[in-house]
């Protein structure tokens, strides 16, 4: 035990720890296991003895190893996500576990333990102050009338962009940071597969009440979205033919989904999203995506008659999205618009005296919603501006969007430096280049769909947005050595010459 106790507390292969167990303590684990399994089996729980020796694996991971930790943690929102329900499952559960208990963890073995200072940009340390600021209003929130269940679940939402601190500091080298993106596109990629796969199911909801999406179940619109942006960033940056096909399958499945989502926000924000990597990029970036979207989008037609024509009736699907379109030019008369500016006055009208520092999360807030008829008490609004407002007041709302300035800035930077980065081959140089350019575009995207489509309190949006901000504050360390702190340094930054930069 001593042993465990000196191996977790130094989170590394210590020489005197790394030895098999004395006949002792095996026979103790191996007791100890067989009275649990007796005792499980006895009391019919075999149920809870699974998910006890799974917490058990988990606390190991979560002891042991941050970057299995980080990539669990993110690849675990793949199965939150694809079983998600109106009740909270034990799926979820689990990975709540493993999640917030690994992020408490971290945070304590790197500032207690191992006493190592945090190193802050100036973009996480405004939003940490935001977080703190939401913690500090949970009185506020509780006499506005918030249901503490509700206000601890959207504090946990909120919360799921700090792991963009762990990323930072243990992703320091190329491989762990491929591992952190690739956990992350393995999520997108999964989603949007089960979106297209569940296209019958929608477009009745589509046609007939315009409202996809709306349901919990339905929450992973985002995804796909983001999906679409980073495969069309990676496909007009590929140069080998394996990673050309792979790229080329994440861009068909994201731009799929995304048509077949009937969002015309999440079709405007798409194309967005591509304009602003094109503005950064210049004109070589517009020639590549011209050539290479096209062959996917010829790849996407030609796979439609071998594995969806019997699932997605051409005529069906046509009827569905031209419609869409053809609301475009009745906009101002769609009802469900119309629903979200009645929403979003009665949420500016209830701010009361609370402009400063907001009314915190949980708020509740009733209004008439149009398209049903009836008065809803909700406490997540459709604008996501106004909502911002509301909940976070002027003093939130300026340390959110100076959060998202100041990663669009540190985008800016990072592209810039790696135009004039020694020792990179030029295919190399203009992958990495999209690669950052591709996450300002999500999130001037991001502050586009939110207009309509709440994102600044999301899961979905605080795990793409945990995952970019950690990237991005690991590579500016890696691309501006001089702005990292130096009283305890991180592991030496690859050379820019290394064969992993590739």
């Amino acid at each position: 035990m001593t042993r465990l106790l000196n191996s977790i507390a130094l989170a590394a292969p210590d020489p005197g720890t790394d030895t098999p167990l004395s006949w002792k303590e095996a026979v103790g684990f191996l007791l100890v296991t067989a009275l649990l399994m007796t005792a499980g089996f006895v009391m019919k729980l075999e149920f809870y003895l699974m998910l006890l020796a799974l917490g058990g694996l988990a606390a190991l991971v979560i002891l042991r190893s941050p970057m299995t930790w980080i990539v669990l943690s993110i690849a675990g929102h793949g199965p939150v996500f694809w079983t998600m329900t109106d009740s909270f499952t034990a799926i979820e559960a689990a990975h709540a576990a493993l999640f917030y208990g690994g992020l408490l963890w971290w945070l304590f073995h790197r500032i207690v333990i191992a006493r190592q200072p945090i190193q802050w940009t100036v973009g996480g340390a405004l939003f940490v102050l935001l977080f703190v600021q939401m913690m500090l209003l949970i009185p506020v929130s509780l006499s506005e009338g918030a249901n503490p269940w509700v206000m601890f679940r959207e504090l946990a939402v909120l919360a799921t962009l700090l792991l963009f601190i762990p990323i930072a500091h243990e992703a320091n080298t190329r491989m762990k940071q491929k591992l952190v993106g690739g956990a992350l596109v393995f999520v997108l990629f999964a989603l949007s597969v089960k979106n297209i796969w569940m296209y019958k199911q929608k477009v009745v909801e589509a046609v007939y009440f315009w409202q996809v999406g709306a349901s919990r179940s339905a929450e992973t619109f985002f995804l796909i979205f983001v999906t679409a942006i980073i495969g069309s960033a990676m496909l007009v940056s590929s140069w080998r033919l394996r990673t050309w096909l792979f790229w080329a399958a994440v861009f068909v499945a994201g731009a799929a989904a995304t048509i077949l989502s009937f969002y015309r926000t999440l079709w405007v924000g798409a194309f967005v999203g591509l304009f602003s990597m094109g503005l950064l990029m210049g004109k070589a970036f517009w020639k590549r995506a011209a050539q290479y979207i096209a062959i996917g989008m010829v790849l996407m037609a030609g796979l439609y008659p071998v594995l969806l024509e019997d699932f997605i009736p051409l005529d069906v699907m046509w009827t569905s999205i031209s419609s869409r379109f053809e609301s475009i030019g009745e906009y101002g008369q769609d009802l469900s618009v119309r629903n979200r500016d009645a929403e979003a006055r009665e949420v500016l009208n209830t701010v009361d005296g609370h402009w400063v520092l907001g009314k915190g999360l949980g708020a509740p807030l009733h209004f008439f919603k149009l398209t049903t008829l009836e008065t809803i008490h909700t406490s997540w609004t459709h604008n996501g501006y106004a909502w911002v407002l509301r909940h976070y007041g002027i003093v939130g709302t300026l340390l959110l969007f100076g959060s998202y300035l100041a990663y669009v800035l540190m985008g800016v930077r990072l592209e810039r430096r790696l135009r004039t980065w020694p020792g990179l081959p030029e295919h190399v140089r203009f992958r990495w280049r999209t690669a950052v350019a591709c996450g300002i575009a999500i999130i001037v995207a991001t502050m586009l769909v939110s207009i309509t489509i709440n994102q600044f309190l999301s899961r979905e949006g605080g795990l793409v947005f945990a995952v970019l901000y950690g990237l991005y504050e690991a590579w500016e360390r890696e691309l501006f050595p001089s702005t990292a702190a130096a009283s305890v340094p991180d592991p030496a930054p690859i050379p820019a010459s290394s064969p992993e930069s590739a």
